[in-house]
């Protein structure tokens, strides 16, 4: 489960010793002070409405992504869960939003996540949650994430993607195997000339 850090480190290692260009974090902060900067909150009707169309395509994309790994992991009351989740997706982005940032989505529980990760479980997922909320105020491990370089980043996600293309063939041809009638098409060629 740890094999994109793995990824993220050895690439990250690579890179600098195939390009020697060095990876620094900078100097930066240890520790951010609570709510620095924070100003009076701001109501503006376009921001508002965009930001509604917006949760609108999230809950749709938050649906989606529950239902997507009912193949994978065939969990009992998808129903409850599936509220489940919404509640809390909601709450977290409002929250977010009032804050003046973007709310959370569930992509650690994508079936390519899974897949690549090879653990379907959620209760990993809070103490991951506690850490990342605790790094978020340390501008020191935020840089250092942000040495990352963009060609490793681009590398793990095409990674993920793989993993995530492979878990949605598998889910698709469960059922049996692939035939070359699968990708037959369903009409002649005479009916598409005419």
């Amino acid at each position: 489960s740890l094999l994109i850090v793995a990824g993220m480190v050895a690439g990250g290692a690579l890179y600098t010793g195939i390009f020697g260009v060095e990876v620094t974090a900078g100097s930066r902060a240890l520790a951010a002070t609570l709510f620095a900067g924070m100003t009076s909150p701001a109501f503006d009707a376009g921001a508002i409405v965009s930001a509604l169309f917006c949760f609108l395509v999230l809950a749709l994309n938050e649906v989606g992504s529950m239902q997507a790994v009912v193949p994978l992991l065939q969990p009992d009351g998808m129903g409850g869960r599936t509220r489940r989740g919404m509640t809390v997706t909601g709450l977290a982005n409002a929250v977010a939003g009032m804050m003046g940032t973007i709310g959370p989505v569930d992509f650690s529980l994508s079936p390519g996540v899974i897949a690549a990760t090879g653990c379907g479980s959620r209760f990993p997922l809070i103490p991951a949650a506690g850490l990342l909320l605790l790094a978020s105020f340390s501008p020191a491990l935020l840089g250092v994430a942000g040495a990352i370089p963009q060609t490793v980043v681009g590398a793990i996600l095409v990674y993920s993607l793989s993993g995530q293309v492979a878990a949605g063939l598998g889910a698709a041809f469960a059922g049996g195997a692939f035939t070359f009638e699968d990708g037959r098409e369903k009409f002649s060629m005479k009916d598409f000339i005419e």
